[in-house]
């Protein structure tokens, strides 16, 4: 992030981002750090490429490298082990995959702290410090009282996060986001979000429209 001023209390100031500026030196650089990573950490990738019970433990592992090693480190381990990883995905501190069957995009970002399970993401999006993506809203059944909702079971589905979308911190994602969507900062999201869209609330609705 680049700032044109520094910011003062109560103003704001127009700012830049480095990923979506980066030359074909910068680019170069990125791309043999992370086959360098690669390479020291190919028993880790084989092993998380073979189950996902390791491959989540390596998730967890490398979410609490800092700093440049960690945006590295992680971006080689989920190169080789996801469904589909594309190139320039920043992955930051305490970010966490929890399965293999995740297709990323182009220029994609993941803030901090971010938990995704069964989900795919398009070109340029953009995720949060903190948001959750789930995987559907009946993840749990809870109609019956006589056991204990933990023994019913329950449906997971993949859900999709669209091309040139922004989901601001700390949302709850458990439906698809249509391409070029923003989804506002703290909310939940439990229906299909039309392409276009601006959301907020929980739960998310439609407050306005970008086309």
């Amino acid at each position: 992030m680049k700032y044109e001023q520094v910011p003062r209390t109560g103003e704001y100031v127009d700012v830049r981002y480095y990923q979506a500026d980066r030359g074909s030196l910068f680019r170069t650089l990125w791309s043999t750090a992370m086959w360098i990573s690669a390479v020291f950490l190919s028993p880790l990738i084989l092993v998380s490429r073979k189950s996902n019970v390791f491959f989540k433990a390596c998730s967890e592992f490398l979410s609490l490298v800092p700093s440049i090693f960690g945006f590295v480190t992680r971006y080689a381990l989920y190169r080789f082990t996801l469904s589909d990883c594309g190139d320039n995905v920043i992955i930051d501190f305490g970010t966490v995959f929890y399965y293999r069957d995740i297709s990323i995009g182009n220029n994609v970002s993941f803030g901090m702290g971010v938990i995704v399970h069964h989900c795919d993401f398009g070109d340029h999006a953009m995720i949060g410090d903190g948001c959750r993506l789930l995987p559907g809203t009946r993840k749990h059944r809870y109609d019956r009282s006589d056991i204990p909702i933990c023994q019913q079971g329950g449906q997971i589905k993949k859900i999709r996060i669209g091309s040139d979308c922004w989901i601001d911190a700390a949302c709850v994602v458990m439906d698809d986001v249509g391409d070029g969507s923003v989804i506002r900062a703290g909310s939940v999201v439990r229906e299909p979000v039309p392409p276009g869209s601006v959301c907020a609330g929980n739960p998310a609705e439609v407050v306005a429209n970008r086309e």
